[in-house]
């Protein structure tokens, strides 16, 4: 058996046992006292729950894996608190104290081992990734994402810095699975050459570039799955979800994961969208521009690799792991195909920069 890397933690490998619903009752109203019904949502690593009380409306439950680190969740934590303050018009969950006053609480249900419990408030609207799409939309993403990394300027907590398998700067690791993933449990025959290639480039001629990156913490996975707009006008972005991805690194980074997921069969032009509308709101710098196409090219391995490898370890939760993986596929195909010289100055272009020859 091949012995991984450390940060291919406990918490991507292991999935968690139930939680049944009546002890999840139980500890909310001991805790928060609110009487409520539990539900179980579908959920990557933690254990989530949408609570539905008569007098309180709904909320959101969240158990952390026990296997993250405190300060970690301690930093996400914070960050949200951090967000709400500096820009309260931001649409993220709002994090509820319990009766003591405890925004995130050890607790241990069933004799199950000691995990961090949030309750937060529950965002309405519709999935981005079950919306009709629209270049309207797309603008008004990127000026959601660019919202939202201006509001974490100056955040600062050392649990920021930990090692994260989805973090761009770790791509080099993902080639530990890579071999797994292709025997994994994918039902047809995946082109793991574009996979190898462009890990292969981004080691080589990226990586170095991204010490000179303006860096910060930032969201991590702004996926359409993360992303809410709403029912009676998709172009309105009216949710950002799911805080456990948080890390300090370069900023364009959250850029790059939110676009990587609107990439055309034939062209960049929705991308070039949604790198409008975060220009308009944070100005992008050349460098950051010239190195999206290869940013988003590793996120994408990433979510083709990751998922397979998860999915493989938790068969009872692909479903859910894999939601992303055909979009994924897509993109990479996409950008095999693209002459990036030209989809780079498209890039420039929308921002207003000198093209490249």
């Amino acid at each position: 058996m091949t012995v991984l890397s450390p940060i291919f933690g406990a918490s991507l490998r292991e999935g968690l046992p139930p939680t049944p619903p009546d002890l999840v009752e139980a500890l909310v109203l001991e805790y928060y006292g609110i009487d409520t019904r539990a539900v179980r949502l579908a959920s990557e690593r933690d254990e989530l729950f949408l609570l539905t009380a008569a007098d309180a409306g709904r909320t959101v439950l969240r158990f952390a894996h026990p296997a993250d680190d405190s300060a970690v969740l301690e930093m996400q934590v914070r960050a949200q608190q951090w967000i709400a303050a500096a820009d309260p018009t931001l649409p993220i969950p709002a994090l509820h104290r319990d009766l003591d006053g405890c925004v995130a609480r050890p607790v241990s249900v069933g004799g199950a081992p000691s995990r961090v419990m949030t309750l937060s408030s529950f965002l309405e609207g519709q999935l981005l990734a079950k919306s009709p799409r629209s270049a309207r939309q797309r603008r008004a993403l990127g000026a959601a994402v660019a919202s939202f990394d201006t509001a974490l300027k100056g955040y600062a907590h050392p649990g920021a810095d930990h090692e994260l398998l989805w973090d761009l700067q770790r791509a080099a690791f993902l080639n530990e699975i890579v071999p797994d993933a292709a025997r994994s449990c994918s039902e047809q025959p995946r082109p793991w050459n574009l996979v190898r290639d462009a890990l292969r480039r981004f080691e080589a001629e990226v990586r170095p570039r991204l010490a000179g990156l303006r860096a910060q913490v930032i969201h991590g996975d702004f996926n359409p799955h993360n992303l809410m707009v709403q029912v009676d006008d998709p172009g309105v972005v009216s949710g950002i979800m799911d805080f456990g991805d948080m890390v300090r690194a370069p900023l364009v980074n959250d850029l790059a994961i939110a676009a990587c997921y609107h990439l055309d069969v034939e062209t960049i032009d929705a991308v070039a969208d949604i790198v409008a509308g975060f220009h308009g709101v944070l100005p992008l710098l050349p460098e950051e521009v010239d190195l999206l196409i290869d940013l988003m090219s590793a996120r994408l391995c990433a979510a083709v690799t990751i998922t397979q490898w998860r999915a493989h370890a938790n068969p009872d939760n692909s479903r859910y792991i894999l939601k992303n993986t055909s979009i994924a596929w897509q993109g990479l195909e996409c950008l095999a195909r693209m002459d990036r010289a030209q989809a780079s100055n498209t890039l420039r272009d929308v921002c207003h920069m000198e093209l490249t020859t």
